[in-house]
């Protein structure tokens, strides 16, 4: 009988081993469904944030503002000094969208350039005044 006794407690002992192991296998399991759960609703939650976002023509991303006519675009690229024209391209983080029906006047920072040139000193000597007085 001892002998029996000691068989069937040595048999219950890998039987609770994999009793242990099973419940801690279900506990992975849960934190591992959890996990996935809470991932796959953060993915959702971002991606109807995007849409949202996009169907407001991606406005979401910039700042905007509205301004009304006249409004120059462009014009800080002439407050660098003159004699860096040349060499120093003017690119700067803004766009502009019209809403309305707008009037264009595109004049490269060039021929600016040239036309200060060719009614020099007086013009260069005036355009340098207002700069300053600019910045």
């Amino acid at each position: 009988f001892n002998m029996l006794h000691k068989e069937q407690s040595s048999n219950l002992k890998p039987a609770k081993a994999v009793w242990q192991a099973i419940a801690n296998m279900r506990e992975k399991d849960l934190r591992f469904q959890m996990s996935a759960r809470y991932i796959q609703r953060k993915w959702h939650d971002q991606c109807a944030n995007l849409q949202r976002r996009e169907s407001n023509d991606l406005q979401w991303c910039v700042e905007s503002k509205t301004v009304k006519a006249p409004t120059y675009f462009g014009e800080s690229s002439l407050w660098l000094p003159f004699n860096e024209w040349d060499v120093v391209s003017a690119h700067y983080a803004y766009g502009v969208r019209c809403v309305q029906c707008c009037e264009l006047l595109l004049i490269p920072r060039e021929k600016l350039k040239q036309l200060i040139h060719d009614y020099s000193p007086w013009l260069r000597q005036r355009f340098e005044s207002f700069r300053a007085d600019v910045i």
